[in-house]
């Protein structure tokens, strides 16, 4: 939801970024060398994921602002090389039982979840950029207006949408450690939340939240 904001484009989602790459990315490294247990993987696909991000930031800036036409171009080329670079890894790994696990994990499961650490971290984190983003959402309906918009009513639309960038990377590195790579949920819960309540991010936000976990389940 946050992201069709910031891109301004309904078909966005954590795939078409490249966030949601970079941080299955992350993972698929944490759980191949021998680090993908609890924490660990969800702080390894939070890493992949802020690089990813930083990578479509450099890419998106490069000659040019920083504008949502840029954002979404860079997004695409960056998932696509780093979707390359998780089956390289995978090709390459001397371990056939976690490739295995990383194909697995790769499908989309909850088989990880258990209410222990990880899912308690889950807890912290969905809480706190849920909170952050329901206190910015008039905000973030005058940046889905576009930047002349947003400028002039006293936005920077460059800085917010790293900032919200950022606070979406912590949570989709978070969620992708847990349940692994499924990727309709973000674009479809969003458009579902839109047809029930309208398009105010105050209630599309964490009714699209709770759809989308709905459609996992």
């Amino acid at each position: 939801m946050v992201l069709q904001a910031v891109v301004r484009n309904v078909l966005a989602d954590p795939y078409i970024v490249g966030v949601h790459s970079g941080a299955s990315c992350g993972a698929a490294a944490a759980i191949l060398f021998g680090v993908g247990a609890g924490v660990g993987l969800q702080f390894m696909a939070f890493l992949g994921a802020l690089a990813a991000t930083a990578l479509v930031f450099f890419l998106a800036r490069a000659g040019g602002q920083l504008t949502a036409v840029r954002l979404l171009l860079a997004g695409v080329a960056i998932g696509y090389a780093l979707s390359a670079l998780t089956s390289f890894m995978i090709f390459a790994s001397n371990s056939p039982e976690a490739s295995r696990s990383v194909m697995f994990w790769l499908l989309g499961s909850l088989s990880l979840a258990s209410w222990g650490a990880p899912l308690a971290t889950v807890f912290v984190v969905l809480a706190i950029v849920t909170t952050v983003l329901i206190i910015l959402s008039s905000h973030i309906d005058v940046l889905s207006l576009g930047d002349t918009s947003a400028l002039s009513l006293g936005i920077h639309p460059q800085r917010f949408r790293t900032f919200l960038l950022l606070l979406t990377c912590l949570l989709i590195g978070t969620l992708v450690a847990l349940s692994g790579a499924i990727g309709f949920v973000g674009l479809v819960g969003p458009h579902l939340a839109r047809r029930l309540v309208g398009a105010s991010h105050r209630v599309v936000i964490p009714l699209s939240g709770l759809l989308g976990a709905i459609l996992v389940i």
